[in-house]
């Protein structure tokens, strides 16, 4: 989705289709799922587990566990990563202070902060 500043062979910044991979992103839960989730936290409002991480990115799973709403999630920083939510089911309304987010209608992409 984004080559974190990756050159071409010729020393040019590679061209982002940012856009166009979230066309193209699968948005559909699979219930082939064989991984064990690992919990991260329960906590006021949410569960927070892990589904797979490697060195390069890491998959979560957040369950709201009300419909008021949940607050604190994301406090802070995004600590030098991309973020990208994605609402399985439901509505969710993401506040964020620092940048406008993109809206898109499966997902939210929240960017690296400088």
């Amino acid at each position: 989705m984004y080559d974190y500043g990756r050159l071409t062979a010729n020393g040019i910044p590679r061209e982002l289709h940012i856009n166009k991979s979230l066309e193209v992103s699968n948005y559909n839960v699979s219930p082939r799922i064989k991984v064990q989730p690992v919990p991260l936290a329960d906590k006021n409002g949410y569960e927070d587990r892990c589904l797979v991480a490697c060195q390069y990115f890491v998959t979560r799973e957040i369950t709201l566990q009300q419909k008021d709403a949940v607050s604190g999630y994301m406090n802070g920083s995004t600590e030098g990563s991309c973020i990208i939510l994605t609402a399985l089911s439901g509505e969710v309304q993401v506040r964020y202070e620092a940048w406008q987010a993109w809206e898109e209608k499966n997902g939210v992409a929240v960017p690296v902060e400088e």
